[in-house]
Order: C-alpha cells, then structure tokens, then sequence
C-alpha cells in the first residue's frame, strides 16, 4: 500500500519518506516490529521516520496526511507534504483537468450530434457513451485530489 501510494503521487524512488503505522493488536506489532528494516527497504521508509503506534494513543500529525489501511486492524498514515509538492501537484492536476474536460465536451457534443447516433454503429455509439463516463469519473477523481491537496 505504501508504494502504491508513492507511484499514485509519483514520490521519486530515491526518496525515504516517514510512515506512522497504527497497529490494533500485539501479534500483528511484534511481526512488524520483527520486519520493520525489511518494511523500511521495499516501501522506501526512513526506518527512522517510522513510527509505529496503537490507535488510542495516536496523535494525529499537524498538515494533511495520506491514510492507507492496510489489513484490519492496520493502518499506515503518511505525511502529505513528503509524498507531494502541494502547489506543484496542484498545478499538474488542473491542467489535467482541462484537457479532461475538452475531452468531455467534445464526446458530449458528438452524443448530442442526431447524425451521429443515427448514423454510427451501435458499437461505436456505445463506446462513445462509455469513453464518456469514464472520462467523467476521471475528472471527478482529479477534483477530489485537488481538493485533498
């Protein structure tokens, strides 16, 4: 889950980040603890940025954090600010979008085109609605991560 969240905010590889890893129970603490420089190397964690808490006694961090759980019972949390340059991202993100939107409006006009639908074949017309969706969801998506931005 950590590197997938280090892929999704493109985190350069070389880069060690810190992790706070909330733990609910002994067993599952001790197989961490037990693992922890393994943890440390695969997921590229400071070894020494990591933290490992249970989650009554954890304190949330000061600035946005990345929330990943992991198994039950376990969650790894991630500061915001190591994974991701805010107004950088933001601005990668909102061009994004733009062009995610032009791309909506064009489908959206083709749908809304008579000759289109009554001329394309249903497969494409079909492909045309999908496209469209998924478009729309990605934009969606997009939004949402600026706004956790």
């Amino acid at each position: 889950s950590i590197r997938s969240a280090r892929a999704e905010y493109k985190v350069q590889p070389g880069k060690k980040i810190a992790a706070n890893i909330l733990i609910s129970n002994d067993q599952d603490r001790e197989a961490i603890k037990a693992e922890l420089d393994v943890l440390a190397f695969i997921a590229r964690v400071d070894e020494s940025g990591i933290s490992l808490s249970d989650f009554e006694s954890y304190v949330y961090p000061e600035g946005k954090i990345v929330k990943l759980v992991i198994s039950d019972g376990v969650e790894a949390h991630l500061p915001l600010n190591q994974l991701v340059d805010a107004e950088k991202e933001k601005q990668r993100l909102s061009k994004q979008a733009d062009k995610m939107a032009k791309d909506i409006e064009l489908l959206d006009k083709r749908l809304q085109s008579k000759g289109f639908v009554d001329k394309a074949p249903k497969d494409k017309v079909e492909e045309t609605r999908q496209q469209l969706e998924e478009k729309r969801a990605q934009l969606n998506k997009i939004k949402e991560t600026v706004a956790s931005l």
